[in-house]
């Protein structure tokens, strides 16, 4: 009977070893592997990109956009910008400022008036309405005021692409030292046009 107890032991033990075995072979069948097929374009987990790999466009997209973007706010007298809405594409350059107490008798409602002149050019492939244009402008949060005076000619007409116009606006103003001519902040969000301004100085009138 003694001779029995070692070799049953012996026989418990080499049952254990050989199911440890399989299981473990067992183990390395059902886990997946990961083969670099060219043809369906499977690469593993940890593979690192060709150096001559095509470059994702949309990549390229992106640094376009941020190169080309330009800070169009605070320029001067003289400076030109480029207006591109969800409508129409143009330049538009502020040429002069000149500020008077009143238009042939007409007093302002404000403290004076101030006369702009722009000038306007059409890039786009559609016609652009001049006075359209430059509209979308407040001198201080206050709009072109033309309308409202009749001897009054603001700048106008129909701009193919290429073609340039020169005219002015009027606006009511206060008699302050500084002043700022920018998009209306209600046409920039509604045309997604970016921030432009102007910052001058006010210069004495007669």
């Amino acid at each position: 009977m003694k001779k029995w107890v070692p070799l049953a032991t012996s026989i418990c033990l080499s049952a254990v070893l050989l199911a440890g075995c399989g299981n473990e072979e067992i183990n390395q069948l059902n886990e997946p592997e990961t083969i670099n097929d060219p043809v369906n374009g499977t690469t593993p987990n940890n593979a690192e990109t060709p150096a001559n790999a095509e470059p994702d466009p949309s990549e390229d997209e992106e640094n376009n956009t941020s190169s080309t973007s330009q800070d169009q706010s605070g320029m001067a007298i003289g400076d030109t910008a480029e207006v591109e809405s969800n409508v129409d594409h143009f330049k538009i350059t502020l040429d002069d400022v000149r500020f008077i107490g009143d238009y042939e008798g007409t007093m302002s409602e404000f403290d004076d008036f101030a006369i702009v002149q722009y000038t306007v050019e059409n890039l786009s492939d559609e016609p652009l309405d001049a006075y359209e244009a430059i509209y979308k402008f407040e001198l201080d949060g206050l709009t072109d005021i033309s309308a409202g005076l009749d001897s009054f000619e603001p700048i106008s007409g129909q701009l193919q692409t290429g073609e340039t116009a020169t005219g002015e606006a009027i606006y009511y103003t206060y008699e302050e030292t500084e002043h700022q001519i920018a998009v209306s902040p209600g046409i920039a969000s509604v045309g997604g046009i970016d921030d432009i301004s102007w910052d001058f100085e006010r210069t004495p009138h007669e």
